[in-house]
Protein backbone atom coordinates (compact mmCIF):
# COMPACT_ATOMS: atom_id res chain seq x y z
CA UNK A 1 0.00 0.00 0.00
CA UNK A 2 2.96 2.27 0.48
CA UNK A 3 4.08 1.82 -3.11
CA UNK A 4 5.12 5.19 -4.45
CA UNK A 5 4.19 6.90 -7.67
CA UNK A 6 6.77 6.16 -10.36
CA UNK A 7 9.11 9.10 -10.91
CA UNK A 8 9.52 8.41 -14.61
CA UNK A 9 5.79 8.30 -15.34
CA UNK A 10 5.22 11.86 -16.47
CA UNK A 11 1.90 13.28 -17.59
CA UNK A 12 2.00 14.40 -21.20
CA UNK A 13 -0.22 17.40 -20.81
CA UNK A 14 -2.33 19.24 -23.28
CA UNK A 15 -3.44 21.50 -20.46
CA UNK A 16 -5.40 19.19 -18.16
CA UNK A 17 -6.13 16.46 -20.68
CA UNK A 18 -3.15 15.11 -22.66
CA UNK A 19 -3.59 13.99 -26.21
CA UNK A 20 -2.36 10.68 -27.57
CA UNK A 21 -1.03 10.59 -31.10
CA UNK A 22 -3.17 8.73 -33.61
CA UNK A 23 -0.35 6.26 -34.29
CA UNK A 24 -0.11 5.44 -30.60
CA UNK A 25 -3.86 4.99 -30.34
CA UNK A 26 -3.83 2.57 -33.28
CA UNK A 27 -0.88 0.46 -32.22
CA UNK A 28 -1.38 0.34 -28.48
CA UNK A 29 -4.73 -0.46 -26.91
CA UNK A 30 -5.30 0.31 -23.21
CA UNK A 31 -5.13 -2.61 -20.83
CA UNK A 32 -8.76 -2.10 -19.85
CA UNK A 33 -10.10 -1.67 -23.36
CA UNK A 34 -12.67 -4.37 -22.68
CA UNK A 35 -14.44 -1.92 -20.38
CA UNK A 36 -14.89 0.75 -23.04
CA UNK A 37 -18.51 1.45 -23.88
CA UNK A 38 -19.26 2.42 -27.47
CA UNK A 39 -22.06 4.93 -27.77
CA UNK A 40 -24.52 4.34 -30.58
CA UNK A 41 -25.26 7.02 -33.14
CA UNK A 42 -28.81 7.15 -31.81
CA UNK A 43 -27.68 8.37 -28.39
CA UNK A 44 -24.71 10.42 -29.61
CA UNK A 45 -25.67 13.46 -31.68
CA UNK A 46 -23.49 13.62 -34.80
CA UNK A 47 -22.64 16.51 -37.10
CA UNK A 48 -25.90 16.12 -39.06
CA UNK A 49 -27.90 16.61 -35.90
CA UNK A 50 -25.99 19.59 -34.53
CA UNK A 51 -28.38 22.18 -35.95
CA UNK A 52 -31.39 20.37 -34.49
CA UNK A 53 -29.71 19.95 -31.12
CA UNK A 54 -28.58 23.58 -31.16
CA UNK A 55 -32.19 24.65 -31.64
CA UNK A 56 -33.37 22.38 -28.81
CA UNK A 57 -30.70 23.76 -26.49
CA UNK A 58 -31.52 27.38 -27.27
CA UNK A 59 -35.25 26.75 -26.84
CA UNK A 60 -34.68 25.05 -23.49
CA UNK A 61 -32.43 27.85 -22.25
CA UNK A 62 -35.01 30.48 -23.18
CA UNK A 63 -37.82 28.65 -21.38
CA UNK A 64 -36.04 27.25 -18.34
CA UNK A 65 -33.88 28.64 -15.58
CA UNK A 66 -32.01 25.35 -15.26
CA UNK A 67 -30.17 24.60 -12.05
CA UNK A 68 -27.33 26.94 -11.27
CA UNK A 69 -23.95 26.11 -9.75
CA UNK A 70 -20.96 28.26 -8.88
CA UNK A 71 -19.33 27.97 -12.28
CA UNK A 72 -22.10 26.83 -14.61
CA UNK A 73 -25.82 26.46 -15.22
CA UNK A 74 -27.18 23.07 -16.28
CA UNK A 75 -30.27 22.39 -18.37
CA UNK A 76 -32.04 19.10 -18.98
CA UNK A 77 -32.37 18.51 -22.72
CA UNK A 78 -34.57 15.83 -24.30
CA UNK A 79 -34.09 14.74 -27.91
CA UNK A 80 -35.79 11.66 -29.40
CA UNK A 81 -36.83 10.69 -25.87
CA UNK A 82 -33.16 10.63 -24.85
CA UNK A 83 -32.29 12.89 -21.88
CA UNK A 84 -29.10 14.94 -21.88
CA UNK A 85 -27.64 17.74 -19.80
CA UNK A 86 -26.35 20.94 -21.34
CA UNK A 87 -23.84 22.66 -19.06
CA UNK A 88 -23.31 26.33 -19.86
CA UNK A 89 -20.23 27.89 -18.32
CA UNK A 90 -20.60 31.20 -16.50
CA UNK A 91 -16.88 31.90 -16.72
CA UNK A 92 -16.05 33.61 -20.03
CA UNK A 93 -12.42 32.53 -19.69
CA UNK A 94 -13.50 28.87 -19.64
CA UNK A 95 -15.72 29.34 -22.71
CA UNK A 96 -12.88 30.99 -24.59
CA UNK A 97 -10.44 28.31 -23.50
CA UNK A 98 -12.65 25.47 -24.75
CA UNK A 99 -13.42 27.34 -27.96
CA UNK A 100 -9.72 27.90 -28.69
CA UNK A 101 -8.66 24.36 -27.77
CA UNK A 102 -10.94 21.95 -29.60
CA UNK A 103 -8.40 19.18 -29.05
CA UNK A 104 -9.43 19.21 -25.38
CA UNK A 105 -13.05 18.65 -26.45
CA UNK A 106 -11.96 15.79 -28.70
CA UNK A 107 -10.05 14.23 -25.81
CA UNK A 108 -13.16 14.37 -23.65
CA UNK A 109 -15.46 13.04 -26.37
CA UNK A 110 -13.31 9.97 -27.02
CA UNK A 111 -13.55 8.74 -23.43
CA UNK A 112 -16.01 5.84 -23.28
CA UNK A 113 -16.09 3.89 -20.06
CA UNK A 114 -18.78 2.71 -17.69
CA UNK A 115 -17.43 4.86 -14.86
CA UNK A 116 -16.89 8.07 -16.85
CA UNK A 117 -19.68 10.52 -17.66
CA UNK A 118 -20.10 10.78 -21.43
CA UNK A 119 -19.25 14.10 -23.10
CA UNK A 120 -21.10 14.23 -26.42
CA UNK A 121 -20.21 17.61 -27.89
CA UNK A 122 -19.29 21.25 -27.34
CA UNK A 123 -21.50 24.12 -28.54
CA UNK A 124 -19.46 27.34 -28.69
CA UNK A 125 -22.39 29.71 -29.27
CA UNK A 126 -24.15 29.08 -25.94
CA UNK A 127 -20.73 28.15 -24.54
CA UNK A 128 -21.19 24.73 -23.01
CA UNK A 129 -21.01 20.95 -23.18
CA UNK A 130 -23.69 18.40 -24.00
CA UNK A 131 -23.38 15.62 -21.42
CA UNK A 132 -24.87 12.34 -20.29
CA UNK A 133 -27.86 12.92 -18.00
CA UNK A 134 -27.10 11.91 -14.40
CA UNK A 135 -29.13 13.71 -11.76
CA UNK A 136 -27.66 12.44 -8.48
CA UNK A 137 -24.25 13.11 -6.94
CA UNK A 138 -22.37 11.50 -4.08
CA UNK A 139 -22.34 14.91 -2.40
CA UNK A 140 -26.15 15.05 -2.41
CA UNK A 141 -26.34 11.62 -0.79
CA UNK A 142 -23.96 12.81 1.90
CA UNK A 143 -25.78 16.08 2.62
CA UNK A 144 -29.18 14.36 2.70
CA UNK A 145 -27.80 11.68 5.01
CA UNK A 146 -28.75 9.06 2.44
CA UNK A 147 -25.46 7.29 1.87
CA UNK A 148 -26.34 3.67 1.03
CA UNK A 149 -25.49 0.49 2.91
CA UNK A 150 -21.98 -0.92 3.05
CA UNK A 151 -22.07 -3.04 -0.10
CA UNK A 152 -23.18 -0.13 -2.27
CA UNK A 153 -20.57 2.14 -0.73
CA UNK A 154 -17.90 -0.39 -1.61
CA UNK A 155 -19.23 -0.57 -5.17
CA UNK A 156 -19.08 3.22 -5.45
CA UNK A 157 -15.45 3.30 -4.29
CA UNK A 158 -14.57 0.51 -6.71
CA UNK A 159 -16.29 2.40 -9.55
CA UNK A 160 -14.36 5.58 -8.77
CA UNK A 161 -11.04 3.73 -8.69
CA UNK A 162 -11.91 1.95 -11.93
CA UNK A 163 -12.73 5.25 -13.65
CA UNK A 164 -9.42 6.73 -12.49
CA UNK A 165 -7.59 3.62 -13.67
CA UNK A 166 -9.08 4.13 -17.13
CA UNK A 167 -8.12 7.79 -17.50
CA UNK A 168 -4.66 7.24 -15.98
CA UNK A 169 -4.14 4.41 -18.46
CA UNK A 170 -4.80 6.99 -21.18
CA UNK A 171 -2.24 9.30 -19.53
CA UNK A 172 -4.95 11.69 -18.32
CA UNK A 173 -5.49 13.31 -14.93
CA UNK A 174 -8.97 14.14 -13.66
CA UNK A 175 -7.63 16.83 -11.32
CA UNK A 176 -11.05 17.93 -10.12
CA UNK A 177 -12.19 14.92 -8.11
CA UNK A 178 -14.59 15.52 -5.23
CA UNK A 179 -17.98 14.23 -4.11
CA UNK A 180 -19.90 16.75 -6.24
CA UNK A 181 -18.17 15.33 -9.34
CA UNK A 182 -19.00 11.70 -8.59
CA UNK A 183 -22.42 11.11 -10.16
CA UNK A 184 -24.68 8.09 -9.65
CA UNK A 185 -26.94 6.62 -12.33
CA UNK A 186 -30.24 4.81 -11.85
CA UNK A 187 -28.43 1.48 -11.43
CA UNK A 188 -26.23 2.79 -8.63
CA UNK A 189 -23.11 2.97 -10.81
CA UNK A 190 -20.72 5.82 -9.98
CA UNK A 191 -19.31 7.94 -12.81
CA UNK A 192 -16.58 10.58 -12.76
CA UNK A 193 -17.58 13.97 -14.16
CA UNK A 194 -16.26 17.48 -14.83
CA UNK A 195 -12.64 16.52 -15.24
CA UNK A 196 -12.05 19.35 -17.70
CA UNK A 197 -12.74 22.16 -15.23
CA UNK A 198 -9.37 22.27 -13.52
CA UNK A 199 -7.01 23.20 -16.35
CA UNK A 200 -3.75 25.02 -15.82
CA UNK A 201 -3.37 26.62 -19.25
CA UNK A 202 -5.45 29.58 -18.18
CA UNK A 203 -4.04 31.22 -15.07
CA UNK A 204 -7.26 33.16 -14.55
CA UNK A 205 -9.33 29.97 -14.40
CA UNK A 206 -6.85 28.31 -12.07
CA UNK A 207 -6.75 31.23 -9.64
CA UNK A 208 -10.52 31.66 -9.72
CA UNK A 209 -11.11 28.06 -8.69
CA UNK A 210 -8.21 27.22 -6.40
CA UNK A 211 -9.65 29.20 -3.48
CA UNK A 212 -13.13 27.63 -3.59
CA UNK A 213 -14.24 26.19 -0.26
CA UNK A 214 -15.58 23.01 -1.86
CA UNK A 215 -12.02 22.02 -2.80
CA UNK A 216 -10.76 22.08 0.79
CA UNK A 217 -9.87 18.59 1.91
CA UNK A 218 -10.17 17.07 -1.56
CA UNK A 219 -7.18 18.78 -3.18
CA UNK A 220 -3.54 18.27 -2.26
CA UNK A 221 -1.14 21.20 -2.17
CA UNK A 222 0.29 20.30 -5.58
CA UNK A 223 -3.14 20.47 -7.21
CA UNK A 224 -3.93 23.81 -5.58
CA UNK A 225 -0.66 25.19 -6.96
CA UNK A 226 -1.69 24.15 -10.47
CA UNK A 227 0.57 21.11 -10.85
CA UNK A 228 -0.86 18.26 -12.95
CA UNK A 229 0.05 14.79 -11.71
CA UNK A 230 -1.55 11.38 -11.23
CA UNK A 231 -0.96 11.64 -7.49
CA UNK A 232 -3.45 14.54 -7.32
CA UNK A 233 -6.24 12.08 -8.14
CA UNK A 234 -4.95 9.56 -5.60
CA UNK A 235 -5.11 12.19 -2.86
CA UNK A 236 -8.66 13.14 -3.88
CA UNK A 237 -9.69 9.48 -3.90
CA UNK A 238 -8.36 9.13 -0.35
CA UNK A 239 -10.55 12.04 0.72
CA UNK A 240 -13.64 10.57 -0.95
CA UNK A 241 -12.91 7.16 0.57
CA UNK A 242 -12.79 8.79 4.00
CA UNK A 243 -16.14 10.50 3.39
CA UNK A 244 -17.81 7.31 2.13
CA UNK A 245 -16.59 5.23 5.07
CA UNK A 246 -17.36 7.79 7.79
CA UNK A 247 -20.48 9.41 6.33
CA UNK A 248 -19.08 12.80 7.37
CA UNK A 249 -18.16 15.90 5.37
CA UNK A 250 -14.51 16.26 4.40
CA UNK A 251 -14.57 19.84 5.71
CA UNK A 252 -16.80 21.43 8.34
CA UNK A 253 -16.10 24.96 9.59
CA UNK A 254 -18.09 24.22 12.77
CA UNK A 255 -16.03 21.15 13.62
CA UNK A 256 -12.70 21.03 15.39
CA UNK A 257 -10.56 20.04 13.66
CA UNK A 258 -12.31 21.30 10.55
CA UNK A 259 -10.70 18.78 8.18
CA UNK A 260 -11.83 15.18 8.46
CA UNK A 261 -8.40 13.80 7.58
CA UNK A 262 -7.02 15.11 10.89
CA UNK A 263 -9.05 12.47 12.72
CA UNK A 264 -7.27 9.91 10.56
CA UNK A 265 -3.70 11.22 10.49
CA UNK A 266 -3.09 14.03 12.99
CA UNK A 267 -1.58 12.60 16.17
CA UNK A 268 -3.20 15.34 18.26
CA UNK A 269 -6.74 14.55 17.07
CA UNK A 270 -6.41 10.98 15.79
CA UNK A 271 -9.68 9.20 16.52
CA UNK A 272 -10.74 6.42 14.16
CA UNK A 273 -13.86 5.78 16.23
CA UNK A 274 -15.13 9.22 15.20
CA UNK A 275 -14.78 8.06 11.59
CA UNK A 276 -17.35 5.31 12.11
CA UNK A 277 -20.77 5.81 10.54
CA UNK A 278 -23.17 4.56 13.19
CA UNK A 279 -25.94 4.25 10.62
CA UNK A 280 -24.37 1.17 9.04
CA UNK A 281 -22.65 -2.00 10.23
CA UNK A 282 -19.51 -3.36 8.60
CA UNK A 283 -19.43 -7.15 8.57
CA UNK A 284 -16.24 -8.64 9.96
CA UNK A 285 -14.75 -11.70 8.31
CA UNK A 286 -13.52 -13.94 11.11
CA UNK A 287 -11.43 -17.08 10.68
CA UNK A 288 -9.02 -19.04 12.84
CA UNK A 289 -6.06 -16.84 11.95
CA UNK A 290 -7.35 -13.28 11.96
CA UNK A 291 -10.28 -10.89 11.84
CA UNK A 292 -10.77 -9.03 8.57
CA UNK A 293 -12.22 -5.57 9.20
CA UNK A 294 -13.19 -3.87 5.91
CA UNK A 295 -13.68 -0.45 7.52
CA UNK A 296 -10.15 -0.40 8.88
CA UNK A 297 -8.76 -1.66 5.58
CA UNK A 298 -10.41 1.27 3.79
CA UNK A 299 -9.27 3.79 6.41
CA UNK A 300 -5.72 2.48 6.03
CA UNK A 301 -6.01 2.86 2.26
CA UNK A 302 -7.36 6.38 2.69
CA UNK A 303 -4.44 7.29 4.95
CA UNK A 304 -1.96 6.08 2.33
CA UNK A 305 -3.68 8.08 -0.42
CA UNK A 306 -3.73 11.23 1.73
CA UNK A 307 0.02 11.18 2.35
CA UNK A 308 1.50 14.68 2.23
CA UNK A 309 4.43 13.44 0.15
CA UNK A 310 3.11 12.68 -3.34
CA UNK A 311 5.73 9.98 -3.88
CA UNK A 312 4.37 8.02 -0.92
CA UNK A 313 0.86 7.76 -2.37
CA UNK A 314 -0.02 4.42 -4.01
CA UNK A 315 -0.59 4.09 -7.73
CA UNK A 316 -4.13 3.74 -9.01
CA UNK A 317 -3.74 0.06 -9.90
CA UNK A 318 -2.98 -0.76 -6.28
CA UNK A 319 -5.89 1.40 -5.09
CA UNK A 320 -8.30 -0.33 -7.46
CA UNK A 321 -7.06 -3.79 -6.48
CA UNK A 322 -7.52 -3.01 -2.79
CA UNK A 323 -11.08 -1.71 -3.35
CA UNK A 324 -11.96 -4.70 -5.51
CA UNK A 325 -10.67 -7.15 -2.90
CA UNK A 326 -12.72 -5.52 -0.15
CA UNK A 327 -15.82 -5.58 -2.36
CA UNK A 328 -15.30 -9.23 -3.36
CA UNK A 329 -14.82 -10.30 0.26
CA UNK A 330 -17.96 -8.38 1.22
CA UNK A 331 -19.98 -10.15 -1.47
CA UNK A 332 -18.59 -13.51 -0.37
CA UNK A 333 -19.45 -12.83 3.26
CA UNK A 334 -22.95 -11.62 2.34
CA UNK A 335 -23.65 -14.75 0.29
CA UNK A 336 -22.70 -16.92 3.28
CA UNK A 337 -25.01 -15.14 5.74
Amino acid sequence: MGESQSDDKQVKTCCCFPRKSSSSAQTSQPSIASNILLTSSRSNPGNNERAVMQSIIENCMSNSNGWSGKLSTSYKIVSNKQPYVFKKWKDEAMCKYLGDNLNVINDLKRLRHGNIRVVYDYYPDPGGLLLEFLNLSLDELLKDNKLPECGTRLSILSDIANGLRYIHDYELVHNNLKCTNVLINENGTAKLADGCIQVNCSKNIQLAQSSKVDKIGYFCEEALRGMIDYSNDIYSFGAICLVVVSGKAIYDSNRKPTQLKDYLLNTSYKNWKYLKDKGIKWKKNINYLNIYRPRKVLLTLSAACLAENAKERPQIELVFTECKQVLDKWKQKSSQD
